[in-house]
């Protein structure tokens, strides 16, 4: 079998056809490295803000440091749940502001409490 030659564009290098590839798999591929780049990109997107709200609820009454450390150890699943408890905790801590009765914290909101609380042990 002979192999079939043809001249590149560039520097008139002489390359072997393409064999047994069909046409359109560059474009499929193209399709396919699209798809999984937007996801890629709406998760981290997601992850990016929930840092950021978590900091910033973290921030009303910690360090930056503290904060950064903190952030990186409270688990994904419980991180919405962990912001929503902290912004009940820091109204509570504000001036005017009512004790934080822990009967009106959902189950979620107290476990992501909780998770804040092993964190910032670890943190400190």
């Amino acid at each position: 079998m002979q192999a079939e030659w043809k001249t590149s564009r560039r520097r008139d290098i002489l390359r072997p056809a393409p064999q047994g590839r069909p046409m359109g798999s560059n474009s499929m591929r193209k399709v396919v490295l699209a798809v999984v780049s937007s996801v890629t990109a709406g998760g981290l997107a997601t992850a990016a803000w929930a840092a950021d709200d978590f900091m910033s609820e973290c921030l009303v009454t910690g360090s930056q440091r503290l904060c950064e450390c903190m952030s990186s150890k409270i688990p994904a699943d419980k991180r919405a749940a962990a912001v929503q408890g902290m912004k009940k905790s820091n109204a509570a801590t504000q001036p005017g502001g009512n004790l934080l009765d822990p009967a009106t914290l959902s189950q979620e909101q107290m476990q992501g409490l909780d998770a804040v609380v092993i964190a910032q042990a670890s943190c400190m």
